[in-house]
């Protein structure tokens, strides 16, 4: 069977214009070839006392990063080597003190590591946990690429005692 606009050569193989033009085709319908931005807001950081600091908007950066808050939280607090927990006003309240810029590198790291596709670069992941081998595994809902991630590591936190 020949679909319309189809060029055969010998022995049923397609031209080499035709199956550039077939992958363009895809490619455009899975938005694979266009660069498609999108923006986070900078993180809302206000001091919180004399040795705590707060981040106001972490639920919202959450849910536009698709991500679950824990798994975040628990990597900026390992990157910050500090303790901290959710407010009723779901803001994150670390204990130290801490600069917006210090955490939107943070921020972008993770963004790097768990959030980005490294085959063509989309945000649409989602990450997964194989309960066998207890590996988390990114996976593109754009191109279908999977990859195993790194899990986080806690950093070491001192204890204080008064």
């Amino acid at each position: 069977e020949q679909v319309e606009g189809e060029e055969e050569t010998m022995g049923g193989l397609y031209s080499y214009s035709f199956l550039l033009g077939r992958v363009l085709d895809i490619m455009s319908s899975r938005n694979l070839g266009g660069v498609r931005k999108r923006t986070l807001k900078p993180p809302q950081v206000v001091k919180d006392g004399a040795r705590k600091t707060a981040f106001t908007n972490f639920i919202e950066m959450c849910k536009s990063m698709n991500r679950e808050p824990d798994h975040v939280q628990a990597f900026l607090l390992g990157e910050l080597g500090t303790t901290g927990n959710l407010d009723g006003n779901d803001a994150l309240i670390m204990r130290g003190r801490f600069q917006p810029k210090g955490i939107t590198a943070i921020l972008r790291r993770y963004i790097n590591e768990y959030v980005v596709c490294h085959m063509c670069r989309s945000l649409e992941t989602v990450l997964t946990k194989d309960p066998a081998t207890r590996l988390i595994r990114s996976q593109c809902e754009n191109c279908g690429a999977s990859r195993s991630v790194q899990s986080i590591h806690k950093g070491y936190t001192v204890v204080i005692r008064r």
